[in-house]
C-alpha cells in the first residue's frame, strides 16, 4: 500500500476514491475487533463496521498526524462506534448476544480450540475495559501509546493493567 500518509492528504484534498485503499487496509482488522465485542454475531458486527468506516471517512478532513496515528484513530471511532450502539440499545449485557446458528460464531473462528475458548471465556469474565485492552494489544497488536487513546487510561494505568491480565492468564492456563 502507498504511504498511508499520502493516501489520506489526497482525501483530505478531495480524491475521495483513495478513502477505499484505507477500508480495504483495515477493515478485517476492525471487523474482527468488533466480532469479538459482538460476540460472534456478523450482522451486528457488520452494521458496525459500516457505521464506523462512514463516520471515518465524514471526518479524515479533521484528522492530523500530530494527534497519533490513523490505525489508533480508526480503532478509536469503531470503539466508540460500538459503545454508543449499546447505549441506545440499552441490553442489560453483552452477554445476551448470542452466536448465530450459522455456524460462523467466534469460536469457529478461532478453529476450535478448546484452549482459546477457554481464554475467550475467561476473557468475558474480566470486564469489558480489561477485554478491550487484552484484545486491542494482544489480537489487534496495538501499541499502549495507541491503546490508551481509544481506552481513554493513561499510557502507564494500560501497561500495568495489561501486565495484570497477562500474569493471571498465564497462572490459569500455563501448564
Amino acid at each position: 500500500m502507498e504511504r498511508e500518509e499520502s493516501i489520506i492528504q489526497s482525501i483530505q484534498k478531495g480524491e475521495y476514491d483513495q478513502f477505499e485503499k484505507l477500508y480495504n487496509s483495515y477493515f478485517d482488522k476492525i471487523y474482527a475487533f468488533i466480532l469479538i465485542k459482538t460476540n460472534g454475531n456478523n450482522i451486528l458486527t457488520e452494521d458496525i463496521c459500516s457505521e464506523t468506516f462512514l463516520k471515518a471517512f465524514e471526518k479524515i478532513k479533521d484528522f492530523h498526524y500530530e494527534n497519533g496515528n490513523f490505525k489508533s484513530w480508526i480503532f478509536t471511532i469503531a470503539y466508540h462506534t460500538f459503545i454508543d450502539f449499546i447505549k441506545t440499545q440499552n441490553p442489560q449485557s453483552l452477554q445476551e448476544w448470542e452466536y448465530q446458528e450459522d455456524g460462523n460464531n467466534i469460536i469457529d473462528l478461532f478453529e476450535k480450540k478448546e484452549r482459546t475458548r477457554e481464554i475467550i471465556s475467561y476473557l468475558e469474565t474480566l470486564g469489558d475495559g480489561k477485554k478491550d485492552l487484552f484484545l486491542l494489544r494482544i489480537w489487534n497488536q496495538l501499541k499502549y501509546d495507541e491503546i490508551w487513546k481509544i481506552l481513554g487510561k493513561s499510557e502507564e494505568a494500560c501497561r500495568k493493567e495489561f501486565s495484570r491480565i497477562l500474569k493471571k492468564l498465564l497462572e490459569k492456563y500455563h501448564q
